[in-house]
């Protein structure tokens, strides 16, 4: 992945090494790099132990719904679509989380899952046929808010970064100028700043940067956390139980995303106070579970432990290659029953199916047809209808309808592809009007040509 403008760790590290190595020799301790070092060790060994808390080796552990680990564990070097991470049932957690995705209203609810499948490889504007970025655009509001917050400036702000990651089209100007605005507007009843929300502002504002007046913002938030850090511990309060991890790790994953260096100078203090709350199982107690890991808390530690020993910010742009190296999502589930594929007529003829192999189907002949179970959608008087999308290198190449009376059984459609890796999608209507009645949910499969 291409990256923001953020010092990276390795650079940071070398360039203080060869500075000290000119100017003092070799036989020249370099002390400030052993503290900067010192302080990583702790904090890698802490991400260690976080990682353990999510894995279980037995693989009895569940990814339900969202959860931001999804985007924490990938920062922290874990790739989880490795057999590692399945379940005892072959799911991965991307297979836990599409269905979620595909059902989510709100602009920040659906930005949350477009970051985390674009941090693991997976294409957000193809998720099992569906563009989830599109979706968050149609959702911007005239005053350039995106998401329903009435008290934080969260799903805006994540709106925004997964737009930005993926350089997607929608109306930056006003979301920029909705996010400058807005940012401060939250506050406790002592009338001092909500930090986690100076912490989620700073978490875009770097992806925005060459935006009017966003520098300048960034500048008073970072000095306003500073101000604001407890002189004592390095916490941040939270509005409520004084000084709160949760904040606390907020305030790092934007300062990391903002090219502060988190490992030295004032922030450090604010490292150590998190590597504090982590209990013996590797998870993080929050304010009101003390000694006790807490799923929140450790989700949102992981990402701040991860995002200041990576050195750079956890949400980077992706440049056109990243882009096109990105993989549309195909569910993996069981399709005896709902799809036959054939290579060629003489295998439909005979009867002859290609079987598949998960989710994937192969076949040696140009000629495919696909033939779907529709009887479980008959209605009287109704006419079924199938729409057959096939994709290649996300653009559509092939767009077949096929239709009959509602007493048929199967429906078949037929076409000639040339070698490659293709996405197939199945729809299922009622009739083939301008706006036609879903009449289940699409099937999606992969089809490799040889």
């Amino acid at each position: 992945m291409s990256s923001i403008a953020v010092r990276s760790r390795k650079s940071v590290v070398w360039a203080l090494v060869a500075g000290l190595v000119l100017t003092a020799g070799l036989t020249a301790k370099p002390v400030q790099v052993q503290a900067a070092s010192d302080e990583q060790k702790k904090v890698s060994t802490a991400m260690k132990k976080a990682v353990n808390y999510y894995y279980k080796r037995d693989r009895s552990y569940k990814f339900d719904g969202f959860d931001w680990e999804l985007v924490a564990l990938t920062e922290a070097g874990e790739k989880l679509t490795n057999r590692k991470w399945l379940t005892k049932q072959n799911q991965s957690a991307i297979d836990a989380i599409v269905p979620a995705a595909l059902k989510a209203k709100g602009a920040g609810e659906i930005a949350k899952y477009a970051i985390a499948l674009m941090k693991n490889g997976y294409d957000p504007t193809n998720v099992n046929g569906v563009n989830l970025l599109q979706e968050i655009a149609d959702l911007q509001e005239k005053s350039g808010k995106m998401g329903d917050d009435t008290y934080t400036i969260a799903n805006h702000v994540y709106s925004m970064i997964a737009l930005e990651m993926y350089d997607y089209d929608y109306d930056r100007d006003a979301a920029v100028a909705f996010l400058l605005d807005h940012y401060d507007d939250y506050e406790n009843d002592k009338n001092k700043s909500k930090f986690d929300e100076l912490g989620f502002a700073l978490s875009a504002l770097p992806l925005v940067d060459d935006e009017a007046g966003v520098k300048q913002a960034e500048k008073e938030i970072i000095a306003e956390l500073e101000a604001g850090q407890d002189k004592t511990d390095g916490s941040y309060y939270d509005g409520f139980a004084g000084g709160s991890p949760d904040t606390t790790s907020q305030v790092l994953i934007g300062l990391s995303a903002a090219g502060e260096d988190v490992l030295e100078g004032p922030w450090v203090k604010s490292v150590d106070y998190l590597l504090a709350k982590q209990v013996k199982n590797g998870g993080f107690e929050a304010s009101w579970t003390p000694g006790e890991a807490n799923p929140y808390t450790t989700k949102f530690a992981l990402l701040a432990l991860a995002s200041a020993n990576n050195g750079d910010s956890a949400y980077q742009r992706l440049s056109d290659q990243d882009k096109e190296a990105l993989q549309a999502y195909v569910p993996t589930i069981d399709l005896s029953g709902k799809v036959e594929v054939y290579a060629g007529l003489e295998s439909l003829q005979k009867g002859t199916q290609t079987k598949p192999s998960g989710n994937a189907f192969t076949v040696n002949a140009g000629q495919v047809l696909v033939r779907t179970n529709v009887a479980d959608v008959a209605k009287e008087g109704k006419p079924v209808a199938v729409l057959v999308q096939v994709q290649k290198d996300k653009k559509v190449v092939q767009l077949v309808t096929v239709e009959a009376d509602g007493a048929a059984k199967q429906l078949t459609a037929g076409f000639s592809l040339d070698k490659g890796t293709y996405t197939v999608q199945l729809n299922y209507w009622y009739g083939l009007s301008t706006q036609p009645e879903t009449a289940k949910d699409p099937v999606t499969f992969q089809l490799v040509v040889k």
